[in-house]
């Protein structure tokens, strides 16, 4: 019997071996910040981007993280930017101007020129290559060369502190031009879209799918085709999915959509999750989970296609066949050194009314893993940088920038900044910290202890909100100021140590 129990305890604490903590990092603990524009070229303590949703952007592979646009509005066209940003413990303002609005200047196809701007944008794809030294931009609700606001498909690198035009149009919308599927041609191109997803690979090309805006000929609509840009011949395949708007699902490739977001592992198997779309016979938030191969096709990995499912958060730190994030649009998502993928965020009506700060982790089932199991948490701030515990999260939020970096479960962090809900937008960054659960010892010994009365525990989950403050309209004192010295941590247990305990104990009931 008692190595039955101590199997049952080790097994628990392989999944159970850690939590999630966040470390408030930069920004304001303020809706609507202005930001700074101190010192473009540099990186310089003073800079700060302005709150803003709908940004495009990511990781690149040395940890540093690239931002570029979005838009002060919530909703619509106002206060849209062309800034690029990068973040590697300081802001560097690398590009563009401090003035929304701005319209496109393309120059001539495929000639770099300091002059060179893509308009001011939202809703549209951006990723660093691995190395750091260039950047992708592709479509977005744009204004164009015109400075007239719609769909775009303009593809754009910023090189050498150097913008380039490289495919699609400068003024208008247009119709995808598909080609053969699977084969690439200096002629194709994906139609102007906004609210598409992708990812770069390991060999530095770059995907999307989906999103709103124009397939082949007048078909325009949610949309479900992938892409991939080679960028050794800067030419475009149409990899999959259809060149026709508004396609459902038949289980073996993922439905039209836009607001998803996608990931990619270590064997550049593309991970999609969620967004707003067609759903069977109409439309609604998407649940469902894929992966994504070159050579095994898609998989539904997990969640329906015919309908959308609300949030069951179970028990934190504890993955149920019966958990799932429910469906969302405007989240984010990542895949960890350990090819995990995670998901953080988003929101589950339009106008931010319901939005989250929940995270996620998928390994065959659902597990959430940080956050509060209930929507518009309003998170809780440290009074300066660099305080990690577990009251303090950060604010739920919807179009927001955040992915992986660094190493394994024990290294791996997620970074997290921008965004917006229903009070406004957001300019704060915060980082994910892996707290090891307690030793097994201690473990075991609750387990000794409660076991000689014959007793078991169950742990339960509240849904109130953290202490704390919540984003204002006063910025919180020194939230502007880079702390020195050494991250402070809290000592505390985790959830997952008591769950163990009581997983543990009703295992030994059951054995008896």
């Amino acid at each position: 019997m008692k190595a039955q129990l101590f199997i049952v305890l080790i097994a628990l604490s392989g999944v159970l071996g850690y939590s999630i903590q966040w470390e408030y990092t930069n920004g304001t603990a303020t809706y609507n910040d202005p930001g700074s524009y101190s010192n473009i070229g540099n990186y310089d303590p003073n800079n700060l981007p302005p709150a803003r949703v709908s940004s495009s952007g990511g990781l690149d592979g040395t940890s540093t993280l690239w931002l570029f646009g979005g838009s002060t509005s919530l909703l619509g066209s106002s206060a849209l930017y062309s800034d690029l940003w990068k973040w590697n413990g300081t802001w560097f303002w690398m590009a563009g101007s401090p003035d929304p609005n701005v319209a496109g200047t393309y120059g001539n196809k495929g000639t770099p020129a300091a002059s060179n701007n893509p308009g001011a944008r939202r809703d549209s794809f951006g990723i660093p290559t691995a190395t750091g030294d260039a950047f992708y931009l592709f479509g977005g609700n744009a204004l164009d060369v015109t400075g007239t606001y719609g769909n775009a498909n303009d593809l754009w690198v910023f090189r050498s502190g150097q913008w380039t035009w490289l495919t699609g149009n400068k003024n208008g919308t247009n119709a995808g031009i598909y080609g053969n599927m699977g084969t690439a041609a200096a002629a194709n191109s994906p139609g102007s879209r906004a609210g598409h997803t992708g990812v770069r690979d390991s060999t530095g090309n770059v995907w999307i799918f989906g999103g709103y805006g124009s397939a082949s000929g007048t078909s325009s609509g949610y949309l479900n085709d992938l892409w991939m840009f080679n960028v050794g011949t800067t030419q475009w395949t149409w990899m999959a999915g259809s060149n026709t708007a508004g396609q459902v699902s038949d289980g073996t490739f993922p439905a039209a959509r836009q607001g998803s977001t996608m990931a990619i592992d270590s064997k550049n198997n593309l991970f999609l999750y969620g967004g707003f779309g067609v759903l069977g016979t109409s439309t609604g938030y998407l649940s469902d989970l894929w992966r994504i191969s070159a050579t095994n096709g898609a998989a539904l990995l997990k969640g329906t296609t015919t309908q959308s499912a609300s949030p069951r958060w179970g028990t934190k730190g504890l993955p149920e066949f019966a958990n799932t994030p429910g469906g969302r649009l405007q989240h984010v998502a990542g895949v960890d050194a350990d090819d995990v993928f995670w998901v953080y965020g988003g929101q589950r009506n339009v106008q931010g009314s319901a939005v989250l700060n929940d995270f996620w982790r998928f390994s065959g089932n659902w597990t959430w893993m940080a956050g509060a199991n209930e929507t518009n948490n309003g998170g809780s701030y440290p009074t300066t940088f660099g305080i990690i515990g577990p009251s303090y999260a950060p604010p739920a939020r919807y179009q927001l920038l955040g992915g992986f970096y660094n190493g394994g479960v024990n290294g791996s962090r997620f970074i997290i900044t921008t965004g917006g809900a229903q009070p406004g937008t957001l300019n704060d960054l915060w980082r994910s910290l892996v707290i090891p659960d307690p030793p097994s010892s201690t473990v075991a010994s609750s387990v000794s202890s409660s076991s000689t009365t014959g007793s078991s525990s169950t742990d339960s989950t509240t849904s109130s909100q953290p202490s704390g403050t919540t984003p204002s309209s006063t910025s919180r004192s020194g939230s502007r100021t880079v702390p020195s010295g050494s991250v402070t941590t809290q000592d505390t247990s985790s959830d997952a140590s008591f769950l163990v305990a009581s997983l543990v104990l009703s295992a030994f009931g059951l054995m008896l």
